[in-house]
């Protein structure tokens, strides 16, 4: 019985530190996981939760609308029009802060999601789906901070840059944007940081003008991929300026793409922004040119 009895305290304690190891490693996942972006799902927008609900920050006191968040929406009024891209700057400013985080969304009047975010610095800003448990969230498409893009880029201060496409169906009214955000105390502990909740609205109109629905026409192109130059190959129309030119892929991220040479023919080469390549699978193209046409295709990389 006496050996029984050391031998079954020997394999207790083991199981002890090893729980305690499992846990600890676990633990500092989250707190990785945490920092590579923020929990699916959780800006305060109507029907989800928050950070300090989910328990990932548990201590932690959410604070509505001061001025510790700054939203920069594009340089006109708050109306939108379907053919505007809006230039986005989120800032957050708080003294001695090293670390930040942030999530953002945007929705209509029905609280669906809204438009098309468009990332332009992979390193620092990833898209993310909504949280599956929460089907008030279903279909709502978010931005995040990575990893890389956590960092304050001078002491107290951090900014993320984004655009947004208002929505290309029949919905016309308010949009608002939910964003929260987060100053952390770096300890890689659940407790002591501050987060901040931030909503913005404005107006989208479907269409600018009776003359722009009238005179807008969309078009069928070809695009092909090079592997050699790594871009997107296609002709588009020489006699007017392109607008903005997108890609799309299968998991709805949007990229804006660089017209890397128009040749006298409309031919052109187009290739992702600094940070992002081109990785295999299915690709959306859309160009939009200065008199409102459209040019869309698509094209498969292997």
């Amino acid at each position: 019985m006496k050996k029984y009895s050391v031998y079954t305290l020997i394999v207790s304690l083991c199981s002890v530190l090893m729980y305690g190891m499992i846990n600890g490693a676990i633990d500092k996942d989250e707190m990785f996981l945490k920092s590579t972006g923020a929990h699916e799902s959780s800006t305060g927008a109507p029907g989800e939760k928050t950070c300090a609900q989910y328990g990932c920050h548990d201590q932690s006191f959410i604070q509505q609308d001061d001025t510790t968040n700054t939203f920069q929406f594009g340089e006109k009024s708050n109306t939108v029009y379907s053919d505007d891209t809006v230039d986005i700057k989120l800032t957050v400013r708080k003294a001695g802060t090293t670390k930040f985080g942030f999530q953002i969304v945007c929705l209509d009047s029905m609280n669906q999601n809204a438009g098309t975010f468009v990332i332009y610095d992979g390193e620092r800003i990833q898209s993310q789906r909504a949280d599956d448990f929460i089907p008030t969230a279903k279909g709502r498409r978010y931005l995040t901070h990575t990893y890389q893009g956590n960092k304050s880029i001078i002491p107290g201060e951090i900014e993320w840059s984004f655009s947004w496409i208002p929505p290309q169906n029949d919905y016309k009214g308010k949009v608002t944007f939910y964003m929260m955000t987060n100053c952390s105390n770096n300890d890689q502990k659940s407790s002591g940081d501050e987060f901040y909740f931030s909503k913005f609205s404005a107006t989208y109109q479907q269409i600018s003008s009776v003359q722009e629905q009238a005179s807008h026409s969309v078009h069928a192109i070809s695009v092909m991929y090079n592997r050699n130059s790594q871009t997107f190959e296609t002709m588009l129309p020489i006699q007017d300026v392109i607008r903005y030119i997108y890609c799309f892929d299968l998991a709805g991220n949007t990229y804006p793409l660089q017209c890397q040479e128009k040749s006298l023919d409309g031919f052109c080469q187009l290739s992702m922004p600094k940070h992002q390549q081109i990785v295999p699978g299915f690709y959306g193209i859309m160009a939009v040119l200065n008199n409102g046409d459209v040019y869309t295709g698509s094209s498969i990389v292997y």
